[in-house]
């Protein structure tokens, strides 16, 4: 019997792990959003030893023995929300401050800031389980547990014309057979709108609105997590990951404006730069004045852009401008990139082990 590929599902929780090896309970991993490709979990042999190349004997391998194993989350893209990009966030980034801004007036807000951890004081990745079904969870199918598990990365795209989109990536270290009941459905989020949206660009410090002048953005945020295989591990997991390190933290992107000279001046004249993205949902807070919209902002106050490329949009001269690794600059005790959301989401539990 086939397995059809609409049947996958992914389960996610905001709740994360103690530890590596200590997995969210089954009920708290019990939120589900669709996603826009097939991306099921893929095992990966990390490290292996054989003797293809040797000498003395023939052609091919006599052993191929298995050192290192870990589960890939290749790239998973959603309709951005706010609750796919809360927990893409926090997990990619590790640095999480919430605050109820007016918890009389607006009862119901809740602004999470989210910047890079601190690797002095959290060198390793925050873990959290999750779970995959395929077909209705039994033969052919299956449905599993990954625990371990952490977010490598997550990427925000803005186009016209379509969803504004969030992907992330990451890995797990193990998984098992599992009989978790999923959730009924696919859980409410409130979606970020490209029409609403406002991208602010100016000298650092004194960014302006530009709206009607742009064509979309490309963000991604990475912290290049590093897998340590180590010794000790319990019995049957000698294969595994002892943990995951925090690599290097960068951002990465570009954004694309219809072209203006005073634009592309901020690329000819190294000039440092700021940009602002507020991705803005039509659906409103609930209890208070009914005016304060869900949303989602990208701040980057101090940026150098590294390269600019030429297009067009019909007949309209559009210019790239492009952020890599570099262009991204720490000035004195100001983040390199901070990211606000605001939403109904409260803090109960978010990275909360």
């Amino acid at each position: 019997m086939p397995v059809s590929s609409r049947s996958l599902k992914h389960v996610f929780a905001l709740k994360k792990q103690s530890d590596i090896g200590t997995a969210v309970v089954d009920a708290n991993v019990d939120f589900q959003r669709g996603e826009i490709e097939f991306a099921p979990w893929q095992r990966n042999r990390d490290v292996s030893v054989h003797d293809q190349g040797f000498y003395g004997k023939g052609n091919f391998a006599t052993f191929n023995e298995l050192l290192h194993q870990s589960y890939e989350i290749a790239s998973t893209t959603r309709p951005a929300s706010d609750l796919d990009l809360l927990w893409m966030l926090v997990y990619s980034m590790g640095g999480l401050a919430s605050v109820q801004p007016d918890p009389v007036g607006e009862p119901n807000q809740w602004k999470h800031t989210i910047t890079f951890a601190d690797i002095g004081t959290s060198p390793e990745v925050d873990y959290t389980s999750f779970l995959e079904q395929m077909g209705d969870g039994s033969t052919p199918g299956h449905k599993i547990k990954g625990t371990g598990a952490w977010v490598g990365s997550c990427q925000m795209t803005g186009t016209f014309g379509d969803f504004i989109q969030a992907s992330f990536s990451g890995g797990i270290r193990k998984t098992a057979t599992s009989a978790a009941a999923l959730p009924a459905g696919v859980t409410a989020a409130s979606l970020l709108n490209i029409n609403r949206t406002k991208l602010l660009l100016g000298p650092s410090g004194a960014p302006v609105n530009i709206d009607g002048a742009w064509v979309g953005f490309d963000i991604t945020v990475n912290q290049n997590p590093e897998m340590k295989l180590r010794s000790g591990q319990p019995v049957g997991e000698e294969e595994l990951i002892e943990r995951v390190d925090r690599g290097d933290q960068s951002v990465t992107g570009s954004i694309t404006v219809e072209f203006a000279d005073v634009k592309r001046n901020f690329f000819l004249n190294e000039t440092i730069a700021a940009i602002e993205i507020e991705m803005i949902s039509k659906t409103k807070i609930s209890g208070g004045a009914g005016t304060i919209p869900i949303s989602a902002k990208i701040i980057l106050p101090n940026l150098v852009f590294d390269a600019e490329s030429w297009s067009e949009e019909g007949r309209t001269s559009t210019l790239e401008l492009t952020l890599a690794e570099q262009s991204i600059l720490e000035v004195g005790a100001t983040q390199p990139i901070t990211i606000e959301i605001i939403t109904e989401i409260d803090d109960v539990e978010i990275l909360v082990a």
